[in-house]
């Protein structure tokens, strides 16, 4: 059984990271983690004695809407959502290593210079994972002219 690690942040770029799991594996050859983190919530930017409480119950919220979503996607397939807060690709490492992933698929950013190559997320995962990675094009023709 391949162990994937999905990590979405909710946009469409995101999403077709499943599209290229649900292309390369069978439901009964891989167990997926979908796995969303909330990076706007650090709080090196907050004032002394702001109270986090809700913000964290709002992101929360909205973490799980849209990781039900991705995993409405992946009807069929042994899925797990994991949310967390902090550096995505501090936390995609740390979960790879955690969970004993055998693949990350991420979708690359659509950045400008070195970032738009892969973006500074997937620079950090392609350095630091544990385990193979596939990058996905967020225009799956573009795998073609590659």
């Amino acid at each position: 059984m391949t162990k994937i690690l999905l990590p979405i942040d909710g946009s469409e770029r995101a999403l077709k990271a499943i599209s290229y799991v649900k292309t390369h594996f069978k439901p009964e050859e891989a167990d997926i983690t979908l796995l969303m983190i909330d990076k706007d919530l650090l709080v090196t930017q907050i004032q002394p004695g702001y109270d986090l409480t809700n913000d964290y119950a709002a992101a929360e919220q909205r973490m799980a809407l849209l990781i039900q979503q991705a995993a409405g996607q992946l009807e069929g397939y042994r899925v797990e959502r994991l949310t967390d807060f902090g550096d995505p690709g501090a936390k995609i490492v740390s979960t790879a290593k955690a969970l004993g992933t055998d693949i990350i698929v991420m979708t690359k950013s659509t950045r400008k210079g070195w970032q738009r190559m892969i973006g500074s997320v997937c620079a950090y995962v392609v350095k630091h994972a544990p385990c193979s990675i596939v990058i996905v094009p967020e225009d799956l023709s573009e795998a073609d002219e590659a």
